[in-house]
């Protein structure tokens, strides 16, 4: 796996899980949480950023909120929010607000 085809990949989850619930729960069924998760705490800036976005994709299901959670994503997503790349702090942002929105838990 090359960094190009891992960042690919996080941006095509990202736009498959918008708005399509379908979509969403197809992947969170294949289990693409936990690798995600696995790029935003050691991935590239890039990957970073990207999986950051997805992950904000999923979390509009009650079961991604979950799963991300459990993931222990919090953390890394809030650790991006030092990020230099506006728009890495700005995708961090996005996922966080979609994770605490609706979740009594995570506020």
């Amino acid at each position: 796996d090359s960094a190009a085809e891992r960042v690919g990949a996080a941006v095509v989850l990202g736009c498959l899980a918008a708005d399509n619930a379908h979509y969403q729960a197809t992947i969170l069924e294949a289990g693409a949480v936990m690798p995600l998760v696995h790029l935003l705490k050691g991935g590239s800036a890039q990957e970073q950023e990207e999986v950051a976005f997805a992950l904000g994709d999923l979390a509009i299901d009650p079961v991604g909120k979950e799963l991300i959670a459990q993931a222990r994503a919090v953390d890394p997503l809030v650790r991006l929010l030092r990020c230099e790349s506006q728009s890495c702090r700005e995708r961090a942002c996005f996922a966080l607000g979609r994770l605490a929105k609706g979740s009594a838990k995570l506020r």
